[in-house]
Order: structure tokens, then C-alpha cells, then sequence
């Protein structure tokens, strides 16, 4: 294997980092899976379930630029590390919400924007940290990676999680995920010192330099803008998966878990076949089939009869969803100045977070009116007419 997906494993410093980076995102998605079953189980309210499920995507997306500004002044080992910190703390809080039955949906929606709020830096930072980790020729292999690991995380998490909640309580699973975060915080300890822009100028001066360096090039525009019609269109399912499960199907908690756990088998899948079709195909090419093969999975996934009709139409969309992420940002990480780069994805991960996380409220809302399905449905027609458009204008003399 000479430049394949896992070739990056063999810079240590990332390997290190991304081995942490998977025990904490089994949690992350343990604790997803968890909030998710509980909301839908004593609110039976699709709204309140699209509203949780996307309230760290909300507060990570409106503090995501000051993160970037963070991880561009300071060391970004030490901002990674105080970033998953604060977001132990909130897991401690939700056990303790829990346990003392203060556990209302507008106390749950708080916490888990408290936790993407406490946490925004570390997004940015991490993905700012990859030229400083690995050799240029990894970068796409180390953004994958990323993918990976968050969808090992989502499927196993929620299947762990579904045990846990079974044989121990809510509680173990948002405490096991506390505990998770302190593994990020430790491997930071083991990286060397990453490098640091220029600290010149007000913040408000530092960020609208990161937001410039995002919009000015069209080679930033466009991975910026694909990312953004995803999120909008097509990406919502991740947080609609207990509706369609347990409102739509009439499925069990369990269900709800082997839908997750699907969707991360499908999406482990998709990154790792996009680093091998990129160098063949071109980036261009690649993520215009992905966005047309999410859109198509997407449609034949909101008209599934049964949970196991949409646990197999779930994994080719889920496949699809991560490779048009996972591009769009290795090509912003591979283009950014080294001085603003943490800034640029920054504002590259408030724009996905802030427009998922209000699609989902959004479709969530919605769902409740006229049902999942009609409401995926649509988005997913939407993003056909739009890769038609783009495609259309793209040939045209």
C-alpha cells in the first residue's frame, strides 16, 4: 500500500492523537444515542428530539470562528485539552440532571449547547493541527481518519449505549462519556508543540482576516458552499433517526441504536473509498456523485416500510453523507495559510453546524406537521435540482 487510507497511521504523533480521539467519540455518540432514546421516550415529540439532538451542533456553530481565533493565537494542544475538559464537566452534569430528576427537555436542550459551546475550539484546532502532525501527502488521509473514527464512534456508541441503558442506567452512559474526554486531553501531552499564527490586531480585526481567507478564493467557495446545501438538505437525517425510528416505524430503543450503528458502518465505508477515488477521479467529480448518491439513498431511506428496509438504505446514504464532509474539508485544510488556518475552519464549521442544527429544528418541526418522510423526501429532491443547476451552468457555453 503506497498512499492508502491508512498510510497515515504511521506518523506517531497522529496516531496517538486520533487513538484518543476514537475512545472519546464512542462516547460522544453513546451519549447522542442516549439523549435522543430518552427524549423520544418522555416527550414522544419529534420537535423536542431534533432540538436536542442538534443543540451542541448549534452552540459549537455560533462560538466555532472564536475557536478557530483560539486555535490560531495560542498552543492548539493546550486549547484542545481545555476544550474537551469543559466538555467532561457537562457530561457530569447531565449525570447529575439526571439522577436528581431535573431532566426536563429545555434543561437537557441547555446542557447539551453548553457542551458544543465549551467544546467549539476543539474542532477547529484539531483539524488546524493535521499539517503539524503528518506530511503533506497525508492530509486527505488524516482528515479521513477523523471521519473514521467519529463513525466507529457512532457505530458502536449507540449500540453500547442501548446496553448500557439496559443494564445499568442513562446515567453510566453520559458518565462514561465524561470520562472518555479525558483520553483527548491526555494524548495532547504526547504531541509536540504546534505552530501559532500572527497575534496582531483586535480579535474583530483577526476574524474577519479568517472569514476573508474562507469567501475570497473560489477554491474555498466552493467546498464551503457544497458543504452548506448538504447540511441543509440531506445531513438532517443523522438527528430525525429517532423519529424515523421509534414515531414513524413504531420501532423499540434498540432499533433506534441499530439505526445508528448502521449509519457509522456506512460512513466508515464512505470515507475510506473516497481517499482512493479522489486521486483517480478528481475532487470535483468525486463530490458531485456523492451529493447526487446521498440525494437518491436519501429518497429510497424516508419511504422505508420497515426498520430493516432502513437499516439497509441507511448505510449507502450514510456512506455518501461522510464523503462530501470529509472532501470538502481536507481541501480547505490543504489550502489554508498556516497562519489563519484555524480560523478558516473556524467559520468552515460554524457554517455546517449552524445550518445543520437549524435544518434539524427546522425538519424536525415539520416532521411533526407532515411526517419524516415527506420532509426528507423533499430535501432530498431539493439537492438533486441543485447538482442539476450547478451542473448545468458548469457545461454551459
Amino acid at each position: 500500500m503506497r498512499i492508502g487510507p491508512l498510510a497515515v497511521l504511521r506518523e506517531r504523533q497522529f496516531t496517538i492523537l486520533w487513538c484518543s480521539l476514537l475512545v472519546s467519540d464512542m462516547g460522544t455518540w453513546m451519549q447522542i444515542a442516549a439523549l435522543g432514546i430518552y427524549v423520544a421516550q418522555t416527550t414522544g415529540q419529534a420537535s423536542w428530539v431534533g432540538l436536542i439532538t442538534t443543540a451542541t451542533y448549534l452552540a459549537a456553530g455560533l462560538v466555532a470562528p472564536f475557536g478557530g481565533a483560539f486555535a490560531d493565537r495560542y498552543d492548539r494542544r493546550i486549547v484542545v485539552r481545555v476544550g474537551v475538559l469543559g466538555q467532561a464537566i457537562v457530561s457530569l452534569l447531565l449525570v447529575a440532571a439526571i439522577a436528581t430528576q431535573n431532566d426536563g427537555p429545555l434543561v437537557l436542550w441547555v446542557l447539551a449547547g453548553l457542551q458544543g459551546l465549551v467544546g467549539a475550539a476543539v474542532f477547529p484546532a484539531l483539524n488546524a493541527m493535521v499539517p503539524d502532525l503528518v506530511s503533506a501527502t497525508h492530509y486527505s488521509q488524516a482528515m479521513s481518519l477523523y471521519h473514521v473514527s467519529w463513525n466507529i464512534g457512532r457505530s458502536l456508541g449507540p449500540l453500547l449505549a442501548v446496553l448500557a441503558i439496559a443494564t445499568v442506567s442513562f446515567e453510566a452512559v453520559f458518565l462514561f462519556n465524561g470520562v472518555s474526554f479525558l483520553t483527548v486531553a491526555i494524548a495532547t501531552t504526547a504531541l509536540s508543540e504546534t505552530k501559532r499564527g500572527e497575534t496582531s490586531g483586535s480579535a474583530l480585526q483577526r476574524l474577519r482576516e479568517g472569514f476573508r481567507g474562507l469567501t475570497a478564493a473560489p477554491a474555498c467557495r466552493t467546498p464551503l458552499a457544497t458543504c452548506i446545501a448538504h447540511a441543509a438538505l440531506i445531513a438532517p437525517f443523522i438527528a430525525l433517526i429517532p423519529v424515523m425510528s421509534q414515531l414513524t416505524l413504531g420501532g423499540r430503543a434498540s432499533d433506534t441504536g441499530h439505526l445508528y450503528a448502521a449509519q457509522g458502518i456506512g460512513s466508515i465505508l464512505g470515507v475510506l473509498v473516497i481517499a482512493s477515488l479522489i486521486p483517480r477521479l478528481g475532487q470535483a467529480r468525486v463530490l458531485t456523485l456523492a451529493l447526487l448518491g446521498a440525494a437518491t439513498c436519501a429518497i429510497a431511506y424516508s419511504w422505508s416500510p420497515t426498520i430493516l428496509s432502513a437499516l439497509l438504505w441507511i448505510i449507502p446514504l450514510s456512506g455518501f453523507h461522510s464523503s462530501v464532509v470529509a472532501g470538502c474539508a481536507a481541501l480547505l485544510v490543504g489550502r489554508a495559510p498556516t497562519d489563519i488556518r484555524g480560523r478558516i475552519m473556524g467559520f468552515y464549521n460554524a457554517s455546517y453546524n449552524l445550518t445543520l442544527s437549524a435544518s434539524g429544528v427546522i425538519m424536525a418541526i415539520l416532521a411533526d406537521h407532515f411526517g419524516v418522510r415527506i420532509v426528507l423526501f423533499v430535501g432530498a429532491l431539493a439537492m438533486i435540482a441543485g447538482v442539476a443547476f450547478t451542473q448545468t451552468r458548469a457545461v454551459r457555453p
